[in-house]
């Protein structure tokens, strides 16, 4: 059986008498042959100097040389011994070396211990350079320089049980290619001795039913192996490691469970066999585990004003405070709706997402219970108002999108290096916008068609196309819930360079657009389709609408992508005119992250919401009374005049704003006013 014995590296340990014996030196030329390889005595230790990618441990003549990248401070694996070996393991041992810097020695290389006084050893080294500019000159009498042609084998009878190896370099640093350490005659080998980590285990309180784990490292301290068992009683058990046979120094990680069916304390022995035995204390208490609990992190959700036949959402997240398993589902009536996260099944303190969904149908107020099951339950109260457009639709983002070819009237498509005011180019139709990996499509981009740089990709219109990068926003299957839509989506991409870059998608108002109208709605939303989700906002797009050069939407992902949630804007009222411009914007951040864009939206021009007067006008003590069906919010006014003449109306009631429809109105009357209007105030 190989024997082994404790090696010291350089500078791990001081003795005293860090030479002990004499070592008697020879020298040999390296041939080439394994036989180069004493073989005399029983094998202690053997080492193959490697390093970098190097981690042979080849076998030369029956001997094991194991690879270790530590015995000096550098390793040099650019083949220092350039004269092929007979042998393939030997040229192996010969390829690589380990060295020291100038100014280094005398150093003590190795210090070999657990030696036995009296005992006769031979240690065989070599320096393998063929360019043989050095020498390595051990410590010790004989023919002891050992040149890069060379190997050494050195014997000596121990006086301690410690021996150092000393070497000084003929010039540069110290050289090591390899050792081996043998017994001749007299050596015994030390016992093994057991050492463990720690003196006692405690897992403090686990739930009865779970489990909970701890370690402990047992090592041989002493010599020859250490043969062992780690056993302990139940509720504790071996998980790994409960067997060993650990040589000097090794050691050995032994996991323990606790796995308690009932509560209470419980403490154990833990047991450890071979070099002398060893116990600890092992201990743990049993406890109740507390029944699930239900948390919400909102009180209620408030939806913003949205229009009909849009949607809205928003997010509520459900968590386990308690213990056991929360099992559950969220409901709501319409026109809310559960979007994902409506089953949930969850340990104590895991947490899950559930988006609600407002898409109303019909004008007006809703509000409905939010209901969560589980560990008794849970409400909270979603609310929102549907209201409806009243206008015409003058530009579709994606709907306006006609081909890689031609841009849509009344819109530009940009890049710029800032988000307003900077230097902007138009981007160039039928290019190629492509990926760095090959993909790509034809699109708005820059003029040079380099990869990764701004670009409008049109309007999705089925699975497959667009594709910049492979992230399911193309149509393909994703688990990201943030697809492109077809129809509805214009993507974008805002460049990859480590600069601000900005992709401006503009609309301008024409006259023939207005007709005379000046106020209008813009809603819609920015998704992004990939990048990071690490919690870094900076990795997110910024997602900009400007009116003119007045910012009136700004965003970016939370997380670092930004989702449909929180990239929706919904701007009401705006008053433009002929020539005004509105700005959607989309900028990387400046990161590589911030990548490929869905954007889609709508401008409507409001139309003048006619007055309604419901049928029954009646006069009643002076007064003239009717009731008025209009647009809730919007400023009304009702004048009078004697004669139908356009420049002569008088305000006689001042309506800011309608409050409710329909509304009751009575206006004092007189022989004088003859004829009344209800006239809107934009």
């Amino acid at each position: 059986m190989k024997k082994r014995i404790g090696i010291l590296l350089a500078g791990g340990l001081t003795v005293m008498n860090p030479h002990a014996a004499t070592i008697e030196w020879t020298t040999g030329t390296i041939t080439g042959y394994e036989s180069d390889v004493v073989t005399n005595g029983i094998l202690l230790e053997a080492v193959n100097g490697v390093g970098g990618s190097v981690t042979t441990s080849p076998t030369v003549n029956g001997v094991t040389f194991t690879a270790d990248g530590t015995l000096l401070a550098n390793s040099w694996t650019g083949d220092p011994w350039t004269t092929p070996a007979t042998n393939a393991a030997y040229d192996q041992l010969l390829s690589t070396i380990d060295y020291e810097g100038s100014g280094t020695d005398p150093l003590t290389l190795k210090t070999f211990v657990g030696l036995t006084v009296g005992a006769a050893y031979v240690i065989q080294i070599w320096n393998a350079e063929s360019s043989n500019v050095r020498s390595m000159v051990y410590d010790g009498s004989g023919d002891n320089a050992v040149d890069g042609l060379s190997y050494g084998v050195g014997t000596f009878t121990a006086d301690e049980t410690t021996q150092a190896l000393v070497v000084t370099a003929s010039q540069g640093g110290p050289r090591l290619t390899a050792y081996q350490l043998r017994a001749i005659s007299g050596h015994t080998e030390p016992d093994p001795i057991i050492d463990l980590s720690v003196t006692n285990l405690n897992f403090g309180s686990t739930y009865v039913g779970y489990t909970n784990s701890l370690t402990v490292v047992v090592e041989n301290i002493g010599g020859e192996v250490l043969e062992g068992t780690a056993s302990v009683s139940a509720p504790f058990y071996i998980e790994s490691g409960a067997a060993y046979s650990l040589s000097n120094s090794q050691e050995q990680v032994v996991t323990v469970l606790f796995a308690p069916q009932s509560i209470g304390e419980v403490t154990e022995s833990l047991v450890f066999t071979g070099g002398g035995g060893a116990t600890i204390s092992v201990s743990g208490t049993g406890v109740v585990e507390p029944e699930a609990s239900i948390g919400l992190s909102v009180s209620n959700l408030a939806f913003t004003t949205t229009y009909l036949g849009a949607t809205n959402s928003l997010t509520v997240t459900v968590q386990n405070t308690g213990g056991m398993i929360l099992d559950g589902t969220a409901s709501v009536a319409a026109p809310f709706h559960v979007e994902s996260g409506g089953t949930y099944s969850l340990g104590l303190g895991e947490e899950q997402d559930v988006v609600i969904l407002f898409a109303p149908v019909t004008e007006g107020d809703f509000s409905e219970t939010l209901s969560f099951t589980g560990a008794g339950g849970s409400n909270i109260t979603v609310s929102g108002t549907g209201e409806l457009i009243l206008g015409t639709i003058v530009a579709d983002i994606a709907g306006d999108y006609i081909s890689p070819s031609a841009e849509p009237e009344g819109w530009d498509y940009l890049y710029s290096d800032t988000a307003v005011g900077g230097t902007e180019v138009s981007l160039t139709p039928d290019r190629l916008v492509s990926s760095s990996y090959g993909g790509g499509n034809t699109g708005f981009g820059d003029p040079n068609g380099q990869y990764g740089v701004p670009g409008v990709l049109g309007s999705l219109t089925g699975s497959g196309q667009y594709e910049i990068f492979s992230d399911g926003y193309d149509g393909n299957a994703s688990s990201d819930g943030n697809l492109g839509v077809p129809g509805t989506d214009l993507l974008i991409h805002p460049g990859s360079g480590e600069s601000n870059d900005y992709v401006i998608v503009r609309y301008t108002f024409s006259e023939e657009d207005l007709a005379g109208a000046t106020v209008v709605d813009i809603t819609g939303s920015f998704r992004e389709q990939v990048g990071k989700t690490n919690g870094d906002p900076a990795d997110s797009i910024l997602g900009e609408v400007y009116h003119n050069t007045t910012q009136l939407f700004s965003v970016s992902g939370a997380v670092g992508r930004l989702w449909q949630t929180d990239g929706v804007f919904n701007i009401t009222n705006l008053t433009v005119a002929v020539g005004d411009t509105i700005s959607f914007v989309v900028g990387n951040n400046g990161k590589f992250a911030g990548d490929e864009t869905a954007l889609t939206g709508v401008i409507v021009i409001q139309e003048i919401p006619a007055p309604v007067l419901v049928p029954g006008v009646e006069v009643v003590d002076g007064h003239i009374e009717f009731q008025l069906d209009g647009k809730i919010g919007v400023h009304y006014q009702i004048e009078s005049t004697e004669m139908l003449n356009l420049a002569d109306w008088q305000p006689v009631l001042d309506i800011d704003p309608l409050t409710e429809s329909p509304m009751d109105v009575s206006i004092p009357t007189t022989n004088a006013a003859a004829f009344y209007r209800i006239r809107y105030i934009p």
